[in-house]
């Protein structure tokens, strides 16, 4: 309710004091709206400088980490490859890895690895460790030649600085076996339709990568894990030798796979790996990363570590078929908590 008094009066000291109070109530009013309006804007700018901040982060790890490994993987005759890669973050670069380049004499190099550690250093000691492999393996046959040599080079490293600096690491060489050799796998009579190739594979500390058999089922590959690269100067290294024939598939990883928790909160571990792997029977290269991709959709997204995956295939004969799958068991058999596998792998389409 308002009331107004028409009637001239003359103000005395009372009303110019009442005044003087309404006019300071007011100023304060305004003060604080006039604060809080500023706060606001300040707020709003800030925010809107964290956002760019983030976006330019963001994209700066993008193209970091996709420096850090191929831009495309090169092709191989009588082989296909495909590869999974997944940081944990977006605003952090990641310390997995991997690589494939050629030999001489017709072979084949496949690196895989992780860097302890995140962010620049990370980067830092991933391209490090990618370029100084591919240098070494020029110049050594023996792939525990080449792990020895950077096992070297990353102690030497790590006497630069105060930072240590390890990692673990798988290193392959692929040696083509012709048509007709034979020790083609698949071809005990040297019948000339053989074909694949011979995988020596050398280990520092990293998972064993599994063989998935024409045949079917999964398995670990015969390679002990070893120690990390960087921890002791005469480490022991691991080695091992498998034939990878028509229909047979080679597939690494980095533990960030195996480490990553199902919707139960449990680590999906190797058992369980093994498990989902074996159903998928017949998968080529590019669909069996589909379905680890799928599988790693359905895990906890708030991974605490990367995930690197390299698939490698020997196409099947066309003349031979690649025989029955076996049988399917669900990967929840093998360990409470598992993510069944991602959908059937007899489908001729799937493959």
């Amino acid at each position: 309710m308002n009331v107004i008094d028409t009637k001239p009066r003359r103000i005395d000291q009372a009303g110019m004091d009442t005044l003087r109070d309404l006019a300071a109530v007011v100023l304060d009013e305004l003060e604080l709206r006039l604060s809080a309006l500023h706060r606001l804007r300040l707020e709003r700018q800030l925010r809107e400088q964290a956002e760019r901040d983030r976006t330019e982060i963001e994209s700066f790890a993008t193209t970091l980490q996709r420096s850090l490994v191929p831009p495309a993987l090169p092709r191989v005759p009588g082989l296909e490859m495909s590869a999974l890669y997944r940081t944990a973050s977006t605003r952090e670069v990641g310390g997995d890895f991997y690589d494939v380049f050629a030999l001489p004499g017709g072979r084949w190099a496949v690196s895989l690895g992780d860097v302890c550690g995140k962010g620049a250093p990370a980067a830092s000691l991933t391209s490090f460790i990618r370029y100084t492999l591919r240098a070494l393996a020029v110049h050594h046959d023996d792939p525990v030649a080449v792990l020895a040599e950077l096992n070297a080079a990353m102690i030497a490293e790590q006497s630069l600085d105060a930072m240590p600096k390890f990692c673990t690491v798988l290193f392959a060489v692929l040696t083509p076996l012709p048509p007709g050799h034979p020790d083609a796998p698949g071809n005990p009579a040297g019948d000339g339709a053989g074909a694949g190739f011979e995988v020596t594979v050398a280990s520092e500390g990293h998972p064993p990568p599994f063989l998935l058999p024409a045949a079917g089922g999964a398995r670990p590959f015969e390679v002990p894990p070893g120690t990390l690269v960087g921890m002791l100067p005469d480490a022991p290294f691991a080695i091992g030798t498998q034939r990878l024939g028509p229909g047979d598939a080679l597939l690494l990883y980095t533990d960030g796979l195996t480490e990553a928790r199902t919707h139960t909160g449990e680590q999906f571990g190797e058992n369980n790996l093994e498990a989902f792997l074996a159903a998928q029977h017949g998968c080529r290269a590019a669909k069996l990363t589909d379905r680890v991709s799928a599988l790693l959709d359905r895990f906890d997204p708030d991974r605490a570590d990367d995930v690197a995956v390299l698939a490698l295939t020997v196409p099947p004969r066309p003349d031979r078929p690649d025989g029955p799958p076996p049988a399917r068991t669900p990967a929840t058999d093998a360990h409470p908590g598992t993510i069944p596998d991602a959908g059937p792998a007899g489908k001729e389409e799937d493959r």
